[in-house]
């Protein structure tokens, strides 16, 4: 409910302090799916940097992502999809912001 009407202070809390950032309803949707099919991109953002798995399917079989394609809801498909690329560099490439750092720095 807290994302739907999009009280980030409650989502917020319940990101830092409940753990449940992935748990679903019964129809197998999580909080990003919710952000996904309401269009709240505050909240997405907090989920997205509390590492919430974006593989998650619901009970239909889709992802955030897939909702929000589905929803054409362009904001929160960036931000998922830029949550991947950003998950996708640190697996492939562990040291690549300290790489990136040093050359930013010289």
């Amino acid at each position: 409910m807290a994302i739907k009407y999009g009280d980030l202070r409650i989502v917020d809390f319940l990101v830092q302090n409940s753990g449940a950032t992935d748990k679903k309803t019964k129809s197998g949707s999580t909080p990003l799916h919710y952000c996904a099919l309401y269009g709240r991109t505050e909240p997405a953002k907090l989920l997205l940097r509390a590492g919430v798995d974006l593989q998650i399917q619901d009970n239909e079989k889709q992802t955030a992502l897939d909702v929000a394609k589905q929803r054409r809801n362009k904001p929160i498909e960036d931000l998922v999809c830029s949550s991947r690329i950003s998950a996708k560099l640190e697996l492939d490439f562990p040291n690549f912001q300290i790489y990136y750092l040093t050359i930013f720095i010289r």
